[in-house]
């Protein structure tokens, strides 16, 4: 049930993932590229079939891809790849992530951890990320506004693939 304060104003809700994924300022489209959380933080996703991010600024380094490459937004929009590489912070390294300007959201692709041999075990709360080689937790999440927010994800550079994601 949706009540409103004593205002008047109906309660916010929070925007579902599906919604994040929007183009930066293109067409008119309204941004949360300015939000913290949507600048660094990443967010595991279970609709996503790579890693990426429109942050360029998270990368070392860039390698470029060839034009025409494009990944299709949850909303519909083809969005430019304009290059690939590892993205490196403070409890955060993961390799083979895209750049793709314009898209809002930093995800992880939940299918693309399992493949490289990583457990996801969900809870309430959040979740871990376990590496079934080694029995080590490499990351974890926490649930926030319905969203698995990485807190940590450290992935060795050489378990990625070697080809181009």
């Amino acid at each position: 049930m949706v009540t409103e304060d004593q205002d008047g104003n109906k309660p916010e809700y929070h925007i579902r993932l599906l919604e994040v994924f929007t183009i930066g300022d293109a067409e008119g489209a309204s941004t949360q590229a300015d939000h913290p959380v949507f600048c660094t933080k990443f967010i595991l996703d279970s609709g996503a079939s790579t890693h990426a991010t429109g942050n360029a600024s998270l990368f070392p380094w860039l390698i470029p891809v060839r034009q025409g490459r494009e990944v299709r937004a949850a909303n519909g929009h083809q969005l430019a790849v304009r290059g690939f590489g590892p993205v490196v912070m403070e409890n955060f390294r993961v390799n083979n992530v895209l750049y793709v300007p314009g898209l809002t959201c930093n995800v992880i692709s939940l299918s693309r951890l399992i493949d490289l041999n990583y457990n996801v075990a969900f809870s309430r709360s959040g979740c871990l990320i376990k590496d079934l080689r080694t029995g080590e937790i490499v990351g974890n999440a926490r649930l926030v506004q319905g969203l698995y927010q990485l807190d940590r994800l450290e992935i060795p550079m050489d378990r990625a693939p070697a080809v181009a994601p």
